[in-house]
C-alpha cells in the first residue's frame, strides 16, 4: 500500500512542477506582436515604427531614426529580426544583414559565427547622431 501511495504521489507532484513549469512559460514568451493599447507612448511609437518597417521595403529612413536606438552590439539574430524584420540582403554566409532604407542608404548588421551582433554600420551612425 505504501509503494502505491507514494508513486501516486509522485506523479501528482510531477505533474504540479509541469503545470507550473509551463505557466511560467507562457508568460515569459516574447509577444511578436505586442498589444500596442497597453504599451507607454515612447514602446507604442517604437511597435508602430517596428511594424512599418518590416512591412516596406524602401524608404523607411523615419522608422530606422526611431528603431536605431534599439539596436545593440550582443544582440542575437532573433532580436534583430523582431526589430527590423527580414533583412532586404544577407551575404553567402549569413553574417552580414542589410536592410535598405532608400536609394543607396542602408543599415548593415554584422554577426560573430555565434550569431551575435559584433558591429553596426551603413547610415546605422548616422542616425544614431542625428537622435
Amino acid at each position: 500500500m505504501n509503494k502505491i501511495f507514494l508513486i501516486i504521489l509522485g506523479l501528482v507532484l510531477i505533474a504540479c512542477i509541469i503545470t507550473v513549469l509551463l505557466f511560467f512559460k507562457k508568460d515569459n514568451n516574447i509577444n511578436e506582436s505586442p498589444d500596442i493599447n497597453k504599451m507607454s507612448d515612447n514602446n507604442r511609437d517604437i511597435a508602430n515604427a517596428s511594424e512599418k518597417f518590416k512591412a516596406q521595403q524602401y524608404f523607411r529612413y523615419e522608422e530606422a531614426k526611431k528603431l536605431v536606438p534599439q539596436l545593440k552590439i550582443g544582440m542575437t539574430k532573433q532580436d534583430i529580426k523582431s526589430i527590423l524584420g527580414k533583412p532586404n540582403i544577407k551575404d553567402n554566409n549569413d553574417l552580414l544583414w542589410r536592410y535598405t532604407l532608400g536609394y543607396s542608404q542602408f543599415i548593415s548588421v554584422s554577426f560573430d559565427s555565434n550569431d551575435i551582433v559584433n558591429k553596426f554600420g551603413g547610415a546605422y551612425d548616422f542616425l544614431k547622431k542625428e537622435i
